[in-house]
């Protein structure tokens, strides 16, 4: 007990997940909780690092992000409120199957842009997808999530606003989403490269 009330401490900016910490005072006494899929690594905002990011993206990737960026953010409370021990999949929300085909995207001038729809509470919202790719040959990610009678943002500011930032990897933390939300979320973290 007093562990944990040094950490609810020393924690004044929450850079702990209060629901992390939730799900770890869940679990039996002879028992941790493992952070060791995608799904628990997004659900609780947890950076993920040391991985090599894919080279090339595909339209089915891009769907898979757009719906963990959506579950992770509208229905994360579906997640959370599992047991913390219970490693089966979502319960509460289902998508249809991935759309999409397993075909690299094409790049025109070094940017991607697309829409799709159905996403959010009750499937109102339209995600945003923009990639970029950057002078170092690395690929750059964003999706915004809008409902469908917003425009998106312009595919060339993220361009313009990645470019700007490269040099200041916290700023261009905040405008980036993380490529492994290509991933489908019961991938482990042990089997990314």
């Amino acid at each position: 007990m007093n562990a944990i009330a040094k950490l609810l401490e020393i924690d004044r900016r929450e850079l702990f997940p209060r629901g992390l910490l939730a799900k770890a005072l869940q679990v039996e006494p002879n028992y941790l909780l493992y952070i060791d899929t995608i799904e628990k690594a997004g659900v609780w905002s947890i950076k993920l690092k040391g991985f090599k990011p894919p080279a090339a993206l595909t339209s089915r990737m891009l769907d898979q992000a757009c719906r963990n960026k959506d579950l992770w953010t509208n229905f994360s409370h579906s997640v959370l409120g599992r047991p913390a021990d219970d490693p089966a999949r979502l319960q509460a929300v289902r998508f249809p199957e991935i759309r999409g085909s397993n075909e690299p995207i094409k790049l025109s001038h070094g940017k991607y842009h697309q829409t799709l729809d159905l996403f959010g509470y009750e499937a109102t919202n339209l995600c945003i997808i923009d990639v970029f790719f950057g002078g170092n040959k690395e690929l750059f990610l964003s999706l915004s999530m809008v409902p469908t009678d917003q425009q998106g943002p312009n595919p060339d500011q993220f361009a313009e606003q990645v470019m700007a930032r490269l040099t200041d990897p916290q700023s261009l933390e905040v405008i980036l989403t993380p490529l492994w939300y290509v991933f489908s979320p019961d991938t482990t973290l042990k089997s990314l490269p």
